[in-house]
């Protein structure tokens, strides 16, 4: 098994860098992410810290994003309608669908978290969930 820098095995140190994307802040991973890319050599290493990243990005980011972009709208068109005295807030069918995307967020948060354990869980064992798209963006991107 072979050693990083600071003298654990780099499936500890990766296993540690996504297990601390369950921390809800993004100041840790990129300390982790920093140092693997700056200092450490083994590149399955720094394949697993980029696809972090991508996949952090992805689903704790632009997921969520755009998943409350539909009550942003609903709100702006409420705001619009108000003008002309007309309430959507006073219909039901608005605060279901208000209900449903917050419901939707709430289950892309628990996907996140199962997908950063597990990540992390196999990281150990210097394996991975192969994610074609994220592991194509890093092998052409990295190679």
């Amino acid at each position: 098994m072979q050693k990083s820098k600071l003298g654990i095995s780099v499936g500890l140190l990766c296993a540690i860098l996504y297990f601390t994307y369950l921390f809800n802040t993004s100041i840790i991973p990129l300390a982790v992410i920093a140092y693997i890319l700056i200092v450490e050599e083994n590149i399955w290493l720094k394949k697993s810290a980029v696809k972090s990243l991508v996949v952090y990005v992805a689903v704790a980011i632009v997921l969520p994003f755009v998943i409350d972009l539909i009550p942003d709208i609903l709100n702006i068109v409420d705001d619009l309608l108000n003008v002309f005295d007309i309430y959507l807030r006073n219909y039901q069918f608005f605060n279901v669908i208000f209900s449903i995307f917050s419901f939707l967020l709430n289950l892309v948060n628990l996907v996140k978290n199962v997908i950063f354990i597990m990540l992390g869980v196999l990281a150990l064992k210097q394996s991975t969930i192969k994610l074609p798209v994220v592991d194509d963006f890093i092998n052409k991107y990295m190679d």
